[in-house]
């Protein structure tokens, strides 16, 4: 992550400062106008700062130079990171998810609402999900003709959360960091999440209730589905997934260029390469290349051949490292 490091931190930190400006403005605003609402998403933003804790935590490691402990960086705790957070926001979507099948019950036929009613609280109960737990996205409480001014409040998350959901998944994708965009993400799920506050409040007013937790269930789908999708390919990288088709034939190419390069500048001996292998580590790509000289090749000669073939493949593509 080398020159990456800077940026990244502060895309970070400034998730982290956003989620407390927004809790206090939000706490501040349901006391004023009495909304349960706005509370509840107050006191979900301040607990959220627990995630970006652990984001800058291991996007601050992750900088570390290799040492004698760990010899290949400390990339993979980006990783760990993204697994747990993907675990915690996972879970927040399910809560989610029971939570709005629980308001949607009231619309089902008697007939089936006994059967439907045992299979969510076993669920609920191996999940210790409860409806008055904040991190459940309480929004979808029931409240009655909430002060309209209220729903100013909720805008003005709904357009930073997506506003830095946008900002904070295009740099982790420039900085290849994969915690970073599990905490982009998040901010969509809670931008996503004041869409439902909003409807919420709006509804209390024109008596449109099922809106909530039809809106409620489908944004814990979409919600779920990605922080799934985080969760596996973090999972992949722990267990040295190797890098995609598209990336080792970028590696390739840059190792046939440095040995055209080596062949027309006649500075270092003569090479063949084969059996690249590449995982990733955090921002970085590990790769391994087997480089074979003819016999009679110094053993100096043949390191400093290496190291031409390493500055080389790097210099093409600047995100892979290959060890010594």
């Amino acid at each position: 992550m080398k020159g990456n490091g800077g940026p990244v931190a502060k895309v970070a930190f400034l998730g982290l400062l956003t989620n407390v400006m927004l809790g206090l403005m939000k706490g501040l605003a349901g006391w004023t106008l009495n909304s349960a609402v706005l509370v509840a998403d107050a006191s979900h933003s301040i607990t959220d700062t627990l995630g970006d804790i652990l984001t800058l935590f291991c996007l601050c490691k992750a900088q570390k130079r290799p040492s004698p402990e760990y010899p290949f960086g400390y990339g993979k705790l980006e990783a760990v990171g993204t697994v747990v957070i993907s675990i915690m926001y996972l879970l927040s979507s399910v809560g989610i998810g029971l939570h709005s099948c629980s308001q949607l019950l009231v619309f089902l036929p008697e007939s089936l609402l006994y059967y439907v009613q045992l299979w969510i609280a076993a669920l609920s109960s191996m999940l210790a999900v409860h409806d008055d737990h904040g991190h459940s996205h309480s929004h979808y409480h029931h409240e009655s003709l909430v002060d309209p001014k209220a729903l100013v409040f909720v805008f003005i998350g709904i357009v930073v959360k997506e506003a830095l959901f946008r900002y904070t998944r295009k740099v982790a994708r420039t900085s290849r960091s994969s915690v970073l965009e599990a905490s982009a993400y998040h901010h969509h799920i809670e931008g996503m999440s004041a869409i439902a506050s909003f409807i919420a409040i709006a509804g209390s007013w024109y008596g449109l209730t099922l809106l909530d937790p039809l809106g409620g269930l489908v944004l814990a789908l979409i919600n779920g589905r990605e922080a799934l999708s985080l969760l596996v390919s973090s999972l992949q990288q722990l267990c040295d997934h190797s890098v995609s088709l598209d990336t080792l034939r970028a590696i390739e190419a840059a190792m046939d260029e440095a040995e055209t390069s080596t062949n027309l500048q006649q500075k270092h001996p003569l090479f063949t390469w084969d059996e690249v292998k590449a995982v990733n580590s955090g921002p970085s790509i590990i790769a391994y290349v087997r480089l074979r000289f003819e016999r009679d090749v110094l053993l100096a000669d043949a390191l400093a051949t290496e190291q031409f073939v390493r500055k080389s493949v790097q210099s093409a593509y600047p995100a892979v490292r290959i060890p010594d």
